[in-house]
């Protein structure tokens, strides 16, 4: 067989193509992911009296494991793994967060609200460490679990006032995606309005 030399750059570009391609097709692709956000809160507002006292609310500490956009589940006995293919918006000690300041805000008993993205003087700061904030499967079905440990600290002396932790469950209808976010806002409007009343009556004189 004769090969023109004129044509050899041309064959082998072809070549390097193909192999390319087939290299190509070769990798993995991508994994589509979904973002949640938590459901919208919808607690009622409070009817009773203002107080005259300002609150900050402080990201929770947590572990590496929890301090992520990823979404955890416990399948089985000691294992933690995570959601394939969904994510959180933020991360989830910011998550709980925003959604405990919305609690505040919405109730409305308080005065002034705020969180450590800000500055300003307050009376009283609310720190907490987050132990879980997962699904775990229970029988075959998956539960949300919430564990927060919070301290109500004053702001100039830095001394607790006092200490409590909050565990919440939250049954999830069903094990696809949907069913478990909506069980994980379920949860936090919960834990929320537990925080809200265990914050202002631990306060009060």
């Amino acid at each position: 067989m004769t090969i023109h030399f004129k044509l050899l750059p041309h064959i082998i570009s072809s070549l390097l193509l193909a192999c390319l391609l087939s290299a190509c097709s070769l990798l993995p692709t991508s994994e589509q992911v979904q973002i949640y956000r938590l459901p919208t809160i919808t607690s009622a507002h409070n009817q009773a009296e203002t107080l005259n006292w300002s609150l900050r609310l402080m990201t929770p500490h947590t572990n590496q494991t929890l301090d992520s956009v990823r979404i955890a589940v416990i399948p089985e006995g000691n294992l933690i793994t995570n959601y394939k293919g969904i994510r959180w918006s933020e991360r989830a000690p910011v998550l709980l967060r925003d959604r405990l300041l919305d609690a505040f805000q919405t109730d409305g008993r308080l005065q002034t609200i705020t969180s450590d993205t800000s500055t300003f003087n307050v009376d009283v700061e609310l720190t907490s460490e987050l132990a879980a904030f997962q699904s775990e499967y229970r029988n075959g079905k998956p539960e949300i679990r919430i564990i927060l440990d919070m301290h109500l600290v004053n702001s100039q002396s830095q001394q607790v006032i006092t200490s409590h932790r909050f565990d919440v469950r939250q049954s999830s209808k069903n094990s696809d995606t949907k069913s478990v976010v909506q069980a994980f806002g379920l949860a936090c409007d919960s834990l929320s309005r537990e925080v809200v009343d265990w914050t202002i009556n631990s306060k009060q004189p």
